[in-house]
Protein backbone atom coordinates (compact mmCIF):
# COMPACT_ATOMS: atom_id res chain seq x y z
CA UNK A 1 0.00 0.00 0.00
CA UNK A 2 1.58 3.61 -1.05
CA UNK A 3 1.93 6.18 1.31
CA UNK A 4 -1.38 8.21 -0.45
CA UNK A 5 -3.29 5.47 0.27
CA UNK A 6 -2.71 5.13 3.84
CA UNK A 7 -3.20 9.53 4.24
CA UNK A 8 -5.21 11.95 3.33
CA UNK A 9 -2.78 14.88 2.24
CA UNK A 10 -6.19 17.56 1.89
CA UNK A 11 -4.95 19.07 5.63
CA UNK A 12 -1.35 19.90 4.40
CA UNK A 13 -1.16 23.78 4.89
CA UNK A 14 0.26 25.68 1.96
CA UNK A 15 3.67 24.69 2.05
CA UNK A 16 6.57 27.40 0.89
CA UNK A 17 6.28 28.94 -2.74
CA UNK A 18 10.57 28.62 -3.22
CA UNK A 19 11.85 26.96 -6.33
CA UNK A 20 14.90 25.92 -4.75
CA UNK A 21 13.04 23.62 -2.64
CA UNK A 22 10.87 22.05 -5.25
CA UNK A 23 10.62 18.15 -5.17
CA UNK A 24 11.30 16.40 -8.29
CA UNK A 25 9.11 13.41 -9.20
CA UNK A 26 12.13 11.33 -10.11
CA UNK A 27 15.31 11.26 -7.97
CA UNK A 28 16.25 14.24 -5.59
CA UNK A 29 19.07 17.16 -6.92
CA UNK A 30 22.40 16.46 -5.89
CA UNK A 31 24.22 19.26 -6.43
CA UNK A 32 25.49 20.29 -3.57
CA UNK A 33 25.31 24.20 -2.53
CA UNK A 34 28.41 25.03 -0.32
CA UNK A 35 27.12 26.84 2.11
CA UNK A 36 23.57 28.36 3.57
CA UNK A 37 23.19 31.92 2.04
CA UNK A 38 19.77 32.75 2.97
CA UNK A 39 20.16 35.03 6.54
CA UNK A 40 16.90 33.23 7.83
CA UNK A 41 18.28 29.86 6.95
CA UNK A 42 21.80 30.67 8.83
CA UNK A 43 19.51 31.83 11.50
CA UNK A 44 16.84 28.91 11.69
CA UNK A 45 19.90 25.94 11.39
CA UNK A 46 21.99 27.76 14.40
CA UNK A 47 18.65 27.13 16.59
CA UNK A 48 18.32 23.41 15.34
CA UNK A 49 22.09 23.08 16.07
CA UNK A 50 22.67 24.82 19.22
CA UNK A 51 18.52 24.28 20.93
CA UNK A 52 17.48 20.92 19.57
CA UNK A 53 20.55 18.76 18.00
CA UNK A 54 22.03 19.12 21.34
CA UNK A 55 19.75 16.78 23.14
CA UNK A 56 19.11 14.82 19.59
CA UNK A 57 22.75 13.45 20.27
CA UNK A 58 22.35 12.77 23.96
CA UNK A 59 22.14 8.76 22.67
CA UNK A 60 24.96 8.89 20.22
CA UNK A 61 28.58 9.67 20.97
CA UNK A 62 29.59 10.87 16.75
CA UNK A 63 26.59 13.99 17.16
CA UNK A 64 25.37 13.14 14.12
CA UNK A 65 22.40 15.37 14.46
CA UNK A 66 24.65 18.50 15.37
CA UNK A 67 27.69 17.76 13.29
CA UNK A 68 26.75 15.34 10.63
CA UNK A 69 23.55 16.09 9.51
CA UNK A 70 23.36 19.78 8.70
CA UNK A 71 26.34 19.44 6.29
CA UNK A 72 24.17 16.47 4.46
CA UNK A 73 21.48 18.83 4.53
CA UNK A 74 23.26 21.31 1.97
CA UNK A 75 22.66 18.82 -1.02
CA UNK A 76 19.14 17.64 0.17
CA UNK A 77 16.16 19.69 0.54
CA UNK A 78 14.36 16.76 1.94
CA UNK A 79 16.52 16.92 4.99
CA UNK A 80 17.24 20.57 4.93
CA UNK A 81 14.05 21.92 5.62
CA UNK A 82 13.05 19.16 8.24
CA UNK A 83 15.87 20.55 10.30
CA UNK A 84 15.22 24.03 9.48
CA UNK A 85 11.34 23.38 10.38
CA UNK A 86 13.02 22.58 13.70
CA UNK A 87 14.79 25.62 14.12
CA UNK A 88 12.55 27.68 13.47
CA UNK A 89 9.41 26.16 15.49
CA UNK A 90 11.74 26.37 18.36
CA UNK A 91 12.25 30.00 17.83
CA UNK A 92 8.68 30.73 17.04
CA UNK A 93 8.14 30.16 20.67
CA UNK A 94 10.28 32.20 21.89
CA UNK A 95 8.15 34.85 18.99
CA UNK A 96 4.76 34.02 18.98
CA UNK A 97 4.26 35.89 15.59
CA UNK A 98 6.74 33.72 13.64
CA UNK A 99 4.45 30.83 14.47
CA UNK A 100 2.81 31.11 10.30
CA UNK A 101 6.28 30.82 9.03
CA UNK A 102 6.90 27.36 10.92
CA UNK A 103 3.78 26.29 9.64
CA UNK A 104 4.78 27.14 6.04
CA UNK A 105 8.45 25.29 6.80
CA UNK A 106 6.53 22.78 8.80
CA UNK A 107 3.87 21.67 6.14
CA UNK A 108 7.18 21.78 3.26
CA UNK A 109 8.60 19.22 5.29
CA UNK A 110 6.05 17.09 5.14
CA UNK A 111 5.41 17.73 1.61
CA UNK A 112 8.65 16.56 0.52
CA UNK A 113 9.07 13.54 2.06
CA UNK A 114 5.51 12.69 0.94
CA UNK A 115 6.66 12.87 -2.29
CA UNK A 116 9.96 11.58 -1.92
CA UNK A 117 8.58 8.50 -0.23
CA UNK A 118 6.49 8.09 -3.39
CA UNK A 119 9.31 7.67 -5.80
CA UNK A 120 10.50 4.45 -6.69
CA UNK A 121 14.38 5.70 -6.35
CA UNK A 122 14.26 7.09 -3.27
CA UNK A 123 17.03 7.02 -0.60
CA UNK A 124 15.44 4.76 1.78
CA UNK A 125 17.93 5.93 5.03
CA UNK A 126 17.58 9.72 4.04
CA UNK A 127 13.11 9.23 4.07
CA UNK A 128 13.65 7.11 7.93
CA UNK A 129 15.66 9.58 8.62
CA UNK A 130 13.59 12.68 7.92
CA UNK A 131 10.73 10.40 9.41
CA UNK A 132 12.54 10.01 12.99
CA UNK A 133 12.89 14.13 12.48
CA UNK A 134 9.36 14.95 11.74
CA UNK A 135 8.25 12.33 14.40
CA UNK A 136 10.54 13.99 17.40
CA UNK A 137 9.00 17.69 15.95
CA UNK A 138 5.43 16.66 16.27
CA UNK A 139 6.38 14.94 20.01
CA UNK A 140 8.01 17.97 21.09
CA UNK A 141 6.04 20.76 19.75
CA UNK A 142 2.82 18.73 20.04
CA UNK A 143 2.15 18.43 16.20
CA UNK A 144 0.52 16.37 13.77
CA UNK A 145 -2.16 15.34 10.95
CA UNK A 146 -4.03 18.24 12.27
CA UNK A 147 -1.11 20.48 11.49
CA UNK A 148 -0.40 19.41 8.40
CA UNK A 149 1.52 16.32 9.12
CA UNK A 150 1.99 12.57 8.67
CA UNK A 151 0.31 10.70 10.90
CA UNK A 152 2.33 9.02 13.82
CA UNK A 153 1.23 5.34 11.99
CA UNK A 154 2.64 6.42 8.52
CA UNK A 155 6.28 8.19 10.07
CA UNK A 156 6.86 3.95 12.46
CA UNK A 157 6.33 3.22 8.58
CA UNK A 158 8.61 5.20 7.04
CA UNK A 159 11.49 4.71 9.51
CA UNK A 160 10.87 0.51 9.90
CA UNK A 161 11.60 0.29 6.32
CA UNK A 162 15.81 1.66 6.98
CA UNK A 163 15.07 -2.11 9.47
CA UNK A 164 17.65 0.27 12.02
CA UNK A 165 18.50 -1.47 15.16
CA UNK A 166 20.62 -1.62 18.56
CA UNK A 167 23.14 -3.11 16.55
CA UNK A 168 23.21 -1.00 13.82
CA UNK A 169 26.24 1.69 13.35
CA UNK A 170 26.49 5.62 12.06
CA UNK A 171 23.28 7.79 11.53
CA UNK A 172 21.10 4.34 11.78
CA UNK A 173 21.97 3.66 15.46
CA UNK A 174 21.47 7.26 15.91
CA UNK A 175 18.46 7.29 14.51
CA UNK A 176 17.79 3.89 16.47
CA UNK A 177 17.85 5.38 20.02
CA UNK A 178 16.29 8.59 18.84
CA UNK A 179 13.21 7.12 18.10
CA UNK A 180 13.40 4.48 20.81
CA UNK A 181 13.37 7.79 22.89
CA UNK A 182 10.45 8.96 21.28
CA UNK A 183 8.68 5.60 21.72
CA UNK A 184 9.08 5.62 25.14
CA UNK A 185 7.60 9.08 25.71
CA UNK A 186 4.64 7.84 23.22
CA UNK A 187 4.36 4.86 25.62
CA UNK A 188 3.94 7.30 28.29
CA UNK A 189 1.20 9.52 26.91
CA UNK A 190 -0.76 6.92 24.94
CA UNK A 191 -0.14 3.66 27.44
CA UNK A 192 0.67 0.87 24.79
CA UNK A 193 3.28 -1.27 25.55
CA UNK A 194 6.47 -1.80 24.17
CA UNK A 195 9.06 -4.50 23.28
CA UNK A 196 12.54 -3.29 24.39
CA UNK A 197 14.26 -7.37 24.93
CA UNK A 198 14.83 -6.46 21.10
CA UNK A 199 16.84 -4.29 21.82
CA UNK A 200 19.86 -6.15 22.98
CA UNK A 201 21.07 -3.71 24.79
CA UNK A 202 24.52 -4.39 26.74
CA UNK A 203 23.28 -4.71 30.11
CA UNK A 204 26.69 -5.86 31.76
CA UNK A 205 27.70 -3.31 34.40
CA UNK A 206 30.17 -3.25 37.02
CA UNK A 207 28.90 -4.85 40.56
CA UNK A 208 32.33 -3.31 42.41
CA UNK A 209 31.73 0.38 41.53
CA UNK A 210 34.99 0.11 39.48
CA UNK A 211 33.70 2.49 37.15
CA UNK A 212 31.60 4.73 39.07
CA UNK A 213 33.98 7.85 39.09
CA UNK A 214 34.67 7.37 35.29
CA UNK A 215 33.60 9.37 32.81
CA UNK A 216 33.09 8.03 29.02
CA UNK A 217 30.53 5.36 27.66
CA UNK A 218 27.67 8.14 28.45
CA UNK A 219 25.60 6.93 25.84
CA UNK A 220 25.73 3.56 26.54
CA UNK A 221 24.63 4.86 30.01
CA UNK A 222 21.65 6.42 28.56
CA UNK A 223 20.73 3.53 26.39
CA UNK A 224 21.00 1.55 29.46
CA UNK A 225 17.98 3.51 30.75
CA UNK A 226 16.11 4.27 27.77
CA UNK A 227 15.88 -0.07 28.51
CA UNK A 228 15.12 0.07 31.79
CA UNK A 229 12.37 2.68 31.69
CA UNK A 230 11.13 0.78 28.87
CA UNK A 231 10.68 -1.91 31.06
CA UNK A 232 9.38 -0.73 33.77
CA UNK A 233 6.83 1.04 31.54
CA UNK A 234 5.68 -2.60 30.07
CA UNK A 235 5.20 -3.37 33.58
CA UNK A 236 2.90 -1.11 34.84
CA UNK A 237 0.70 -1.40 31.92
CA UNK A 238 0.93 -5.30 33.31
CA UNK A 239 0.00 -4.41 36.74
CA UNK A 240 -2.92 -1.57 35.44
CA UNK A 241 -4.44 -4.09 33.46
CA UNK A 242 -4.65 -6.83 36.39
CA UNK A 243 -8.22 -7.61 36.05
CA UNK A 244 -11.15 -9.85 37.71
CA UNK A 245 -10.59 -12.94 35.06
CA UNK A 246 -6.64 -12.90 36.26
CA UNK A 247 -7.98 -13.44 39.89
CA UNK A 248 -10.34 -16.12 38.81
CA UNK A 249 -7.60 -17.96 36.95
CA UNK A 250 -5.17 -17.73 40.15
CA UNK A 251 -3.25 -14.75 38.64
CA UNK A 252 -2.22 -12.60 41.49
CA UNK A 253 -0.11 -9.31 41.35
CA UNK A 254 2.05 -11.46 43.69
CA UNK A 255 3.01 -13.08 40.65
CA UNK A 256 4.92 -10.22 39.27
CA UNK A 257 6.31 -9.42 42.27
CA UNK A 258 9.91 -11.43 40.89
CA UNK A 259 10.41 -9.15 38.13
CA UNK A 260 9.36 -5.98 40.27
CA UNK A 261 12.52 -7.09 42.14
CA UNK A 262 14.36 -7.56 38.94
CA UNK A 263 13.68 -4.38 37.64
CA UNK A 264 13.96 -2.32 40.80
CA UNK A 265 17.88 -4.41 40.97
CA UNK A 266 18.62 -3.02 37.36
CA UNK A 267 17.38 0.46 38.33
CA UNK A 268 19.52 0.26 41.19
CA UNK A 269 22.94 -1.62 39.50
CA UNK A 270 22.75 1.17 37.00
CA UNK A 271 22.70 4.32 39.66
CA UNK A 272 25.46 2.72 41.60
CA UNK A 273 28.01 1.95 38.34
CA UNK A 274 27.04 5.03 36.15
CA UNK A 275 29.28 7.22 35.39
CA UNK A 276 30.01 9.92 38.17
CA UNK A 277 28.90 12.95 36.15
CA UNK A 278 25.72 11.53 35.05
CA UNK A 279 24.54 11.84 39.05
CA UNK A 280 23.44 14.71 40.22
CA UNK A 281 25.74 17.12 41.96
CA UNK A 282 22.87 18.27 44.36
CA UNK A 283 19.16 16.77 45.00
CA UNK A 284 16.87 18.42 47.69
CA UNK A 285 13.82 16.12 48.71
CA UNK A 286 10.00 18.01 47.72
CA UNK A 287 9.93 19.49 51.27
CA UNK A 288 12.81 21.20 50.97
CA UNK A 289 11.99 23.21 48.14
CA UNK A 290 10.23 26.06 47.26
CA UNK A 291 7.67 24.53 45.09
CA UNK A 292 4.69 22.63 45.95
CA UNK A 293 5.48 19.29 43.93
CA UNK A 294 6.19 15.97 45.09
CA UNK A 295 9.38 15.47 43.10
CA UNK A 296 12.15 15.87 44.06
CA UNK A 297 14.93 18.92 42.48
CA UNK A 298 17.95 17.78 41.32
CA UNK A 299 21.03 19.95 39.58
CA UNK A 300 23.30 18.45 37.26
CA UNK A 301 26.47 19.55 36.16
Amino acid sequence: MSLSEVEDRSNVSEPIEDDSVTCPTTTPATSEREFLDMPEHVRYMQIYVEEVATWMDSFNKEKYFGEFLPYRALDSPLLLYSLLACGIRRLSQRHPDMSDTAAAYYSTANMQLFRYHENPERDIEECSTVAVILKLYNIIFKEGPQSGGHSPAVLNSIISESQWSAESDGIGSACFWLNAYLDIVGSLEAGYCLYVDSWSVDMRMPSDGSEFMTRGDEELWVQRMLFILGRVISYRLCVLSFTDVDLRENRTLENLLPEWKHLKQLCDQWNDACPRNMRPLGYMYPDQTEHNSTFPKTWYV
